[in-house]
């Protein structure tokens, strides 16, 4: 029976499988059909055992049996109960061994000139094995193991299954796909292939093979905050794209795509505190999305331009928030043991965005409704993030507590991109080559936890006087400086101690080029125009304080004459009033008893004859005299103590 000794051999048929068949179920029949070349009979536990042995591929029993039904139906097999017969004279027209030959002579090409690389431009010597087992850990080192669980059979068995990869070969690999990229165009052809490949047998985790062109256009895809930072640009651009052609592939799809209000005011939160550190020269700018601000001159004002946009920047891409669905008592998760399990063994540096996480997780759970799916195209909706760990323990908490559902709540964006383009393969050729630039970015760039060590050495040597607060600016936001923790460190997370931290500082300021002195000068400048712009705007804010003082002395002091001519007025108002009323009164008895001689009794009644016909045809009303006399009288009076109050 043929034998391959490895993983990455079983890729590289896959591949040879791949460019000569149209049919996903036909790249995986020639595994199934070589194992009866010399067998007379073999039931279904016994080819995914012989499978699984020979070539390290794992087909589920489901996925397997279809594949054995259209064996039966092309005539290379018949049934008899459980047992599969090989037909002789039909297998023999097979060309497997052709196939295989092929695949090996353009695995070992890829392997020389990996080998090749690495003795030439890094120093290190690789046998064929080790060069091999590297580079299938290199094309599978996004995935986690705890999705390759018995229930569903793990699709490819590595020898070092158990084993902590080797973050130096990792690294020296993303350095090699990222010089094939620009210089190798042979041997990125077949990596790509190989990337290909491996995402069609990651299909075989979670679909049957006889339901893999089910459509998936009635599931819910939800998205965490890194991923839509990276989707609004906030990255490199090699995760940009790669976030940007899932997007593609899944509108294409019809999908639908969602966000939770809570993870966007989580983006707004995120972004809002950068915005704030910008301001600040003080402040330290961390993290992938603070660090792209800070080395590609990103504004304040363009992040608020960003936010006060992102309705409809989330149009673009057919986005739709939606509310977190209501908790219901018949299909609660279980938030506070989740909560306990990430706390135990997923240590968050942000307890709110465990919080977020949790409420994103359960929110899936309840949109599911109890149901189990077994595939893509039944889940309903899942969540998909750019952080496998949060995948991997929530996906282990699931597993252990009996909420367990066949297809996981929560995904990366590197699986989910596998996934959707193993079902739309024709439709998406270049997919795999942004994934692979994509990881490669991301094995040659220091993890979060490495740059925040040396973020904390840095700190500690400007506060020592060690380095200058330029040294500092450039040893922060240095592209070289990335290249040189990684070239020291070889991608490890040791701790940055004394040694290798001027090690880095050595290797950073030697490479750093005139072009990237003259960025870090104009980023200097912008930081002592920031810090400029703050202190003016604290000199004119004081201006404001004196001047709002001012003010409000000067109306307090109005507000006081305003009372005491008030007080006044009140007081001659009622003289007023008492005269109005009093003297007409008055003139009207003394003409009645005649107290008043001819002609001055008739003055006193014309008066009020004229009066009483003013009001009768024009409106004139002796109290709007009065208040006019008083009107002038305040206006007068206010004048006056104005005067004495200003001298």
């Amino acid at each position: 029976m043929l034998k391959v000794s490895n993983s990455l051999t079983t890729l590289a048929m896959l591949k040879v499988n791949l460019d000569s068949n149209q049919s996903y179920v036909s790249t995986f029949l020639p595994f199934v059909l070589s194992q009866f070349q010399n067998s007379s009979q073999l039931e279904i536990q016994e080819v995914q055992d012989s499978i699984s042995e020979n070539f390290k591929l794992r087909i589920p029993l489901n996925s397997l049996r279809s594949l054995l039904e259209k064996a039966r139906r092309k005539n290379y097999v018949y049934r008899d109960g459980e047992a599969y017969f090989p037909i002789k004279e039909r297998l023999k027209n097979l060309d497997f061994e052709n196939r295989r030959s092929t695949a090996m002579r353009q695995q070992n090409d890829l392997l020389r000139r990996l080998i090749s690389y690495l003795s030439s431009y890094h120093d290190l010597i690789l046998t064929e094995v080790e060069a091999e087992e590297a580079l299938f850990n290199y094309i599978r080192q996004r995935d986690f193991d705890v999705l390759r669980s018995t229930v569903f059979g793990s699709p490819f068995i590595s020898d070092s299954e158990n084993q902590e990869s080797n973050k130096k070969l990792s690294y020296n690999i993303g350095l090699f796909v990222k010089f094939a990229y620009e210089s190798d165009k042979v041997s990125f052809e077949l990596l790509d292939s190989y990337v290909k490949a491996y995402m069609l047998s990651q299909l075989l985790i979670f679909e049957d093979i006889a339901e893999v062109d089910k459509p998936f256009s009635n599931v819910e895809f939800y998205f965490d905050t890194p991923f839509l930072l990276r989707l609004l640009g906030y990255t490199y651009p090699e995760y940009f794209n790669a976030c940007e052609e899932l997007m593609t592939m899944l509108c294409s799809e019809g999908c639908k795509l969602c966000v939770f209000q809570h993870t966007v005011d989580e983006v707004v939160g995120v972004l809002t505190a950068i915005m704030i550190a910008i301001k600040n020269p003080t402040q330290k700018v961390g993290g992938e999305v603070g660090r792209y601000c800070m080395n590609n001159y990103v504004t304040p004002s363009d992040i608020e331009l960003t936010m006060s946009t992102l309705d409809e920047r989330f149009k673009k891409y057919s986005i739709e928030v939606k509310d977190t669905p209501i908790h219901i008592k018949e299909y609660e998760l279980g938030e506070n043991e989740l909560r306990n399990y990430l706390q135990a063994n997923y240590h968050y540096n942000n307890p709110l965005a465990m919080d977020r996480d949790i409420d994103s997780v359960s929110a899936i759970f309840r949109l599911r409704k109890g149901k189990h799916p077994r595939g893509l195209h039944e889940c309903i909706a899942a969540f998909i993030t750019t952080n496998s760990l949060l995948a991997k323990h929530t996906y282990a908490f699931l597993f252990q507590n009996e909420y367990y559902t066949h297809f996981p709540l929560v995904i990366t964006d590197h699986l989910a991109t596998n996934l959707v383009w193993a079902k739309c393969s024709n439709k998406f050729g270049l997919i795999s080559k942004k994934q692979l630039i994509a990881d490669a970015i991301a094995l040659t760039n220091p993890d979060e936890m490495t740059w925040r060590k040396y973020v904390e050495e840095i700190e500690r040597l400007r506060n020592q006087g060690r380095i200058t607060p330029d040294e500092t600016l450039m040893l922060l936001y240095s592209n070289e400086v990335r290249n040189a923790i990684m070239e020291i460190t070889q991608g490890g997370e040791i701790e940055l101690n004394s040694k290798n931290i001027f090690d880095v500082i050595f290797l950073a300021k030697e490479r750093i080029t005139n072009e990237e002195k003259v960025k870090l000068i104009n980023l200097q400048k912008k930081l002592d125009e920031l810090a400029a712009l703050k202190e003016n705007l604290s000199h004119e804010s004081q201006k404001v304080e004196s001047l709002t003082g001012k003010l409000k002395e000067e109306e307090s002091k109005n507000i006081s004459l305003q009372r005491i001519i008030e007080k006044n007025l009140n007081a001659f108002s009622k003289i007023i009033s008492f005269l109005i009323i009093a003297l007409p009164t008055v003139s009207i008895a003394a003409a009645m008893l005649e107290l008043v001689p001819p002609p001055y009794n008739y003055i006193t009644s014309s008066i009020l004859v004229v009066a009483t016909f003013m009001n009768l045809f024009t409106g004139f009303k002796i109290i709007d005299l009065q208040r006019k006399i008083e009107s002038r009288i305040f206006g007068w009076l206010l004048g006056k103590l104005q005067a004495q109050a200003g001298s």
